[in-house]
């Protein structure tokens, strides 16, 4: 009997480190995907500037007024800043139940995460 308590005890202890060591690594490997869609995500953003600004240049070009182009910018930035709230929203939704206390709160907050993660080295 006595031996049976022992394999008992050891059969528990194997199950709680294999759930721990499970959950490091489950939360590595999202941490990871999270800066890899943050990473796109700016990709996107400098494109997206880009663009803006060659719209911008176009407006210019083709004898816009300044309230035009005003109008378009601000059209523009609105987009922009619903997009970014947006992304914000579906990353969050994209995680399972319970690694919801990894969620973003806001696009400055995932800005701040990728840029100390980079800070740190952590570029892969």
């Amino acid at each position: 009997m006595y031996e049976f308590a022992w394999f008992l005890g050891g059969a528990l202890t194997y199950k709680l480190l294999f759930f721990f060591v499970n959950t490091a690594r489950a939360v590595n490997v999202l941490k990871t995907i999270q800066l890899q869609s943050l990473l796109l995500l700016v990709t996107a953003v400098e494109a997206t500037a880009f663009i803006r600004y060659i719209k911008k240049r176009a407006l210019k070009d083709s004898d816009a007024s300044e309230e035009e182009i005003l109008v378009y910018q601000k059209v523009d930035e609105e987009f922009f800043e619903n997009w970014k709230a947006s992304t914000i929203i579906k990353l969050n939704e994209a995680l399972p139940e319970k690694f919801r206390t990894m969620s973003l709160r806001d696009w400055t907050a995932a800005i701040d995460i990728l840029d100390k993660a980079y800070s740190k080295g952590n570029k892969s």
